[in-house]
């Protein structure tokens, strides 16, 4: 793996786990906003946290995979005789 990619690599894994991380907090405390931030968008329906929920699914899927591309595209580039 050359220098950038192993850059970017790092990168979409560090910020795909604090992403899992935060969608599993929102998991399991629904109403984080409210509690951290000290105000309530959603009214306290917890709409807003569900919309998080959602968005940091889907960046953290989003987020592995490209991680795991570079990964196998690396392996492979690395595996060819030169």
């Amino acid at each position: 793996m050359t220098n950038r990619p192993r850059i970017r690599f790092c990168i979409e894994t560090v910020l795909g786990a604090i992403t899992a991380i935060v969608l599993v907090m929102t998991i399991m405390m629904p109403d984080w906003i409210e509690r951290i931030f000290g105000f309530e968008p959603d009214a306290g329906s917890g709409s807003t946290e569900w919309e998080w929920a959602i968005s940091l699914a889907i960046a953290t899927v989003v987020l592995f995979a490209d991680a795991r591309r570079l990964w196998v595209r690396s392996a492979q580039s690395s595996a060819l005789p030169k």
